[in-house]
């Protein structure tokens, strides 16, 4: 019977802990509207690798589905997906440079909603550093689904690479995250990378060229 109670109060443990699985974001560097990073993304498609011709990246969230196209259900509470709010945080890293320009918002969010920099984003456009953190939102919710949020501008310099991230030293309560009628696992309305989902999709790692005919029609093809 101790046995049978101890079952149960683990599993009771792992259903209140575990994250959602669902729910993803991506960037799309080459105006595709997919990640090449993403295993179920179709193929054929375009990579999605920095390199100093890309000035641009955008930003998708995907609030009602899993990377796999199946459906994502709210656990903790009847409400949908829906979404009137989003933070972001990007994180450069590799051989090279990604220097922030400015942010578009997609979503006609007209509230800044962050704690520092520009109050949408942080730093202001052009600062050095490795991190940024975007933020918006609104009081209407729009309807669950596949949303490029924005489109931030970029410099780029080598062969770097951009990730999400849940975290950034920019500030202690900076997230990857989105506002929603589903309560989440904190009861806060946010869904919340790393807590409530964990798929992300950032740039694809650069495929070094070789001195063959193959590596030089790729090359060609990356001009």
């Amino acid at each position: 019977m101790k046995k049978c109670l101890l079952l149960f109060a683990v599993v009771g443990l792992v259903m209140v802990s575990a994250p959602a699985y669902s729910q993803y974001v991506f960037l799309d560097t080459n105006g595709d509207g997919f990640n090449s990073v993403n295993p179920y993304t179709p193929y054929p498609h375009l990579d999605d690798v920095l390199s100093p011709p890309v000035r641009s990246v955008d930003v998708y969230f995907v609030t009602n589905a899993n990377p796999n196209g199946s459906p994502a259900t709210c656990i903790w509470s009847p409400n949908p997906f829906d979404i009137n709010s989003y933070e972001i945080i990007l994180h450069s890293s590799g051989t090279g440079s990604v220097t922030y320009g400015a942010w578009h918002d997609n979503m006609a969010f007209p509230t800044p909603s962050i704690r520092c920099g520009n109050f949408t984003q942080c730093p202001t456009p052009g600062t050095p550093g490795s991190d940024i953190w975007i933020g918006l939102f609104a009081l209407p919710y729009q309807p669950a689904g596949k949303y490029k949020v924005g489109t931030l501008d970029i410099t780029v310099t080598g062969v770097p690479k951009l990730d999400f991230a849940s975290s950034t030293s920019l500030d202690s309560l900076a997230a990857t995250q989105f506002g929603s009628t589903c309560r989440g696992q904190l009861d806060n309305n946010t869904i919340t990378l790393g807590l409530d989902f964990t798929a992300n999709y950032g740039t694809s790692a650069p495929v070094p060229v070789i001195s063959t005919t193959w590596g030089k029609i790729k090359n060609f093809y990356r001009q």
